[in-house]
């Protein structure tokens, strides 16, 4: 995922793991799992070995192997997850802005049904909306 083989990844510092911007992030992550404290951590930045940046979601815990203490770490490339809610994301703003659009619009729908029979009625002529009601009671 990172482009580095498995030999190369042992040992490798944290700075060229994760950019600068994020390294308190996987400083504080890496601490909680060294301590035990299972966590996932979902759009962790991730340094590959050709400085390209791609976002993991990751897990680790320590675990004991011939009576040395080491961190394991899973890793997840979150890029297929990150591009759906984005998708996701984009579709739900486009509903919000059809339903700001059309809120209020059955409403103003009657509202001018009742202006047109109310004009048509001044006229002397039938209204052209008998299903909507005048909302003015002396009106009917």
């Amino acid at each position: 995922m990172l482009g580095y083989g498995p030999d190369e990844l042992v040992g490798l510092p944290l700075p060229r793991l994760h950019p600068p911007e994020s390294l308190g992030m996987a400083r504080e992550q890496f601490d909680r799992d060294a301590r035990g404290d299972q966590s996932n951590v979902q759009n962790m930045p991730m340094l590959t070995k050709d400085g390209r940046v791609l976002y993991a979601d990751l897990s680790g815990s320590p675990v004991d192997i011939g009576g040395q203490r080491y961190l394991l770490g899973a890793f997840r490339d979150a890029s297929e997850r990150r591009r759906a809610e984005a998708g996701l994301a984009e579709q739900l703003e486009e509903l919000r802005r059809w339903h700001d659009a059309t809120l209020g619009r059955e409403q103003r729908i009657l509202e001018l049904k009742h202006e047109v029979n109310a004009l048509l009625g001044q006229a002397g002529q039938p209204p052209h909306y008998p299903s909507a009601k005048s909302p003015d009671p002396k009106e009917e």
